[in-house]
């Protein structure tokens, strides 16, 4: 298999391709082997390419969309969530998590992005074949471990302010932040300083993305 700028790929053959292709994104080359060898095994899935990078990932998936990703959400040049979020908001593919965070916030907000299954490094590499049998299936997996984690991260309730509540609300029917700092008759500023706070709270990284994990919370209908 081919290297160069922390890209491994290996297309298949026009003959004989598997059923279901996969791609893995993941900083650590134990894991690509990881992979690798559980699907050795398996007939119907084949490893085609490996990333370090999420971004070369993405460039891969536009000239070949549809296959299913494995992603870890710690990587050296994107973070893991805004690429599945950037992967699933543009149909490129159905995202597998498999990573070592056990920040609860952050596999809730996976979960919010769409991604189609949760597995956590450590648990029993079988796991990680049933996710992407569901992720085909088009149904969605987590672990043992990650449901618990999850759960865990139910428990945690986030309080907003009134005005905070508020300027969400406006945020999700589509207003920006001037149309929200207009009709709350606030500064701009200040609603920008609110939104920062409500994303550090449910650990979000953009205003789309803080608009899935509130809903998933609950805090928006």
């Amino acid at each position: 298999m081919a290297k160069c700028h922390g890209v491994s790929c290996q297309l298949p053959a026009a003959e004989d391709e598997p059923i279901h292709r996969v791609i893995a994104i993941d900083d650590h080359e134990l894991a690509h082997s990881g992979i690798r060898l559980l699907l050795s095994g398996h007939a119907e899935y084949e490893l085609v390419a490996t990333f370090t990078r999420a971004r070369d990932a993405i460039d891969f998936l536009d000239d070949q969309p549809g296959m299913l990703v494995v992603l870890d959400l710690e990587l050296p040049d994107l973070d893991g969530l805004s690429a599945a979020g950037e992967i699933i908001g543009r149909s490129l593919g159905k995202v597998v998590l498999l990573t070592g965070v056990t920040d609860s916030a952050a596999l809730r907000q996976a979960v919010a992005l769409g991604v189609s299954a949760l597995v956590c490094k450590g648990d029993p590499i079988g796991d990680v074949l049933m996710a992407l049998d569901a992720a085909v299936g088009g149904r969605f997996y987590q672990s043992r471990t990650a449901a618990l984690l999850v759960e865990q991260g139910d428990e945690t309730e986030v309080a907003l302010t009134s005005r905070q509540s508020a300027i969400l609300q406006l945020l999700a029917s589509g207003c920006t932040n001037k149309e929200i700092a207009y009709r709350m008759e606030i500064s701009a500023p200040t609603v920008s300083y609110h939104l920062g706070e409500i994303r550090r709270r449910l650990a979000t990284g953009n205003n789309r993305q803080l608009v899935e994990a509130a809903r998933a919370r609950g805090l928006l209908p």
